[in-house]
């Protein structure tokens, strides 16, 4: 089965990593897209799943824009 998630809070918390390598690991074929803020830093390993899209910067201020980017 192939999955996506689409998850905007994955680049800051690691809630949701075990959740995913454990998926992987029951062999679902899966992707991670992941939209941050365009300069956004990530310091640590998301998985080879993970998709990173830089395509905001103050569109949190008109959230339908950036919801229509993601």
């Amino acid at each position: 089965m192939k999955v996506l998630h689409i998850n905007s809070y994955y680049s800051t918390s690691s809630f949701y990593k075990n959740m995913y390598d454990k998926q992987k690991e029951q062999g679902l074929d899966i992707d991670v897209f992941v939209p941050v803020a365009k300069g956004f830093e990530i310091n640590r390993n998301l998985g080879d799943y993970t998709i990173i899209s830089e395509n905001h910067k103050y569109d949190r201020y008109i959230f339908h824009l950036k919801q229509k980017k993601s």
